[in-house]
C-alpha cells in the first residue's frame, strides 16, 4: 500500500499496481524488486507532490511494530479517579 500511496497518492491503486506486477497485494516485495506503475492509473498529483516536497514516506509496516507508550496517571485522569 505504501508504494501506491507514495507513487499515486491513492491507496486504492494498490490492486492495480499489484496486478500489473504479478504481485500479491498483501505481500511485501523482496528488496530490489522493481515495481512498475502503469501509466493508466489515476493519480492525485497534489498528494504525490506534497509527499515529495516534504520527504514523506508512508510506512504502514512500521506502524505495526511500534508500541504505544504506557500513559501515566496524569495522562489518564479518568482512570486514576474512577471509583
Amino acid at each position: 500500500m505504501d508504494i501506491a500511496i507514495q507513487s499515486t497518492g491513492k491507496a486504492e491503486n494498490l490492486l492495480k499496481i499489484a496486478m500489473a506486477n504479478n504481485l500479491v497485494p498483501t505481500d511485501q516485495p523482496a528488496p530490489g524488486t522493481v515495481i512498475t506503475i502503469p501509466e493508466s492509473i489515476e493519480k492525485d498529483e497534489q498528494i504525490v507532490k506534497f509527499y515529495k516536497a516534504n520527504n514523506v514516506v508512508p510506512s504502514t509496516a512500521l506502524a505495526e511494530e511500534i508500541e504505544a507508550p504506557e500513559l501515566n496517571c496524569e495522562e489518564k485522569l479518568y482512570e486514576c479517579f474512577k471509583g
